[in-house]
């Protein structure tokens, strides 16, 4: 059975309600930037941003009351989720906030392919052939020269197939 490391185990905490509902007025700030929406822009309606969220109404209306809160959008009865008007400094803490985020995610990312890549040098070391090493220090060699001529570039899927 495999076991998760003690370090890593704080990536493994439950989703909270809370923190889904953070989600998704993070992805609907993120959908306002991306689509680079002006002031008193209509955006989708709860159900619709219910599904392509793949969450419930109730998580997407807590959401949305996440955004009311701050002043990004404003909900008018029986006509729709609109975009505020905001200062700009409001903007550029949206958008800061926004590229935070995807700073952390990317950090979580790379984090988990070293994890990964680190995991599989053991197996790597033990698959390795003459031949493999041969071809990868033939392949080292040409980088070292430019682009690899084709009969090298015929031969990486039997190279990284093995890796």
């Amino acid at each position: 059975m495999n076991r998760v490391s003690p370090t890593n185990i704080e990536m493994l905490r439950p989703m909270t309600k809370d923190t889904l509902t953070q989600r998704v007025a993070d992805a609907i700030k993120a959908y306002i930037v991306s689509e680079n929406l002006s002031p008193g822009a209509k955006l989708p309606s709860e159900r619709n941003l219910s599904e392509l969220l793949a969450v419930s109404r109730n998580i997407v209306r807590e959401g949305l009351s996440i955004l009311v809160a701050e002043g990004v959008i404003v909900k008018k009865p029986g006509k729709g989720i609109f975009l505020r008007e905001m200062a700009e400094a409001s903007v550029a803490h949206v958008g800061a906030e926004i590229l935070q985020q995807e700073r952390e995610r990317y950090e979580a990312i790379r984090e988990a392919r070293a994890a990964v890549e680190i995991g599989a040098i053991g197996l790597i070391v033990a698959r390795v052939t003459e031949q493999d090493l041969e071809q990868l220090e033939q392949a080292v060699a040409y980088a070292g020269k430019g682009p690899l001529p084709p009969e090298a570039l015929e031969r990486l899927p039997e190279v990284w197939a093995v890796w």
